[in-house]
């Protein structure tokens, strides 16, 4: 019965002394049996404020806290495979019995949780998570599971609100963390996006990733590389999502750290290129908003 398993860490906390109480409480979390995944994972909650309580009143274990943390954060983990799991749309409800019952009899690694659910069952965004969680790059895996979130979504249109949407959350929920590394994710959104300028907005793919949080330094650097060694007919698309990462540059250009942001001398650079390259040209309203953005920053960039 709840009530009578909460009785040792009950009379522990009573008598302040948290730590015990905290190590019953994790003893509790752990034992096999007779209990759902979320009254595991209350039970890791309340150890860990019981730890730190013991710290509040110098009796604190570091290596058990430590400990506790990250069982909490693994077990966060598992209840979002279970979700996964519970809505997936591919799998019959018989065909998630199984599945769910493993999930909620026990607390599992992360090594289990990705070997045993994510991969066979295909979630994607828990794979995410658990890359995330466990710290620990697989470049291979990382870039395919981006590439089908991406991919399954362009299917829906208007694709620059839609992906642009999905690129927006995961970068929020990953960035920066082994689930949404900036030097594999950053260029897969682009290349992804590439295909698709003449029907999206220009720079959908820089603002989407600026809204998840990317910095302004991370989309220049990736931005301008990649448009350095695009092919001449692909060049366009990567100055329009530079002019892009530039707008949101000269927004700030009140602040006193707008020098920071971006390094002016290689914006003065690009933007110098970029309108030498396009002088007497004919352009379009695209490329005519391009030209105007590099003016624009070279004007300021000629400042610092």
């Amino acid at each position: 019965m709840p009530e009578r398993r909460d009785l040792l860490w009950k009379y522990y906390a009573r008598r302040e002394d948290y730590l015990l109480a905290a190590k019953a409480l994790s003893d509790l979390a752990l034992r096999e049996g007779g209990m759902s995944l979320s009254e595991r994972v209350y039970y890791l909650a309340q150890a860990l404020t019981n730890a730190k309580s013991a710290a509040s009143v110098g009796s604190e274990d570091v290596e058990f806290t430590t400990g506790l943390q990250e069982r909490i954060d693994v077990a966060q983990v598992q209840l979002e495979i279970v979700r996964a799991v519970e809505g997936h749309p591919d799998m019959s409800e018989s065909e998630k019995v199984e599945p769910l019952e493993q999930l909620n009899s026990e607390l599992l690694g992360l090594d289990d949780l990705y070997q045993h659910f994510a991969r066979p069952l295909r979630l994607l965004e828990p794979i995410l998570l658990i890359l995330k969680t466990a710290d620990t790059r697989v470049e291979d895996v990382c870039t395919a599971v981006w590439n089908q979130l991406l991919r399954q979504r362009a299917a829906q249109v208007p694709i620059d609100a839609s992906v642009g949407e999905l690129v927006t959350d995961l970068c929020r929920k990953y960035y920066p963390s082994e689930g949404a590394p900036a030097d594999l994710v950053l260029p897969l959104v682009y290349t992804e996006a590439a295909p698709h300028r003449d029907t999206t907005a220009p720079g959908w793919a820089t603002e989407a990733m600026l809204a998840g949080g990317v910095g302004l330094r991370d989309l220049w650097d990736v931005a301008t590389l990649m448009h350095d060694e695009a092919p001449a007919e692909d060049r366009e698309y990567f100055a329009e999502e530079a002019a892009a990462v530039i707008s949101a540059w000269l927004k700030n250009a009140s602040g006193p750290g707008l020098q920071h942001d971006l390094p002016p001398a290689d914006v003065e650079h690009f933007a110098s290129a970029y309108l030498l390259r396009t002088q007497g040209a004919a352009l379009d309203a695209r490329r005519s908003e391009t030209r105007k953005v590099m003016n624009a920053a070279k004007s300021a960039a000629a400042r610092f």
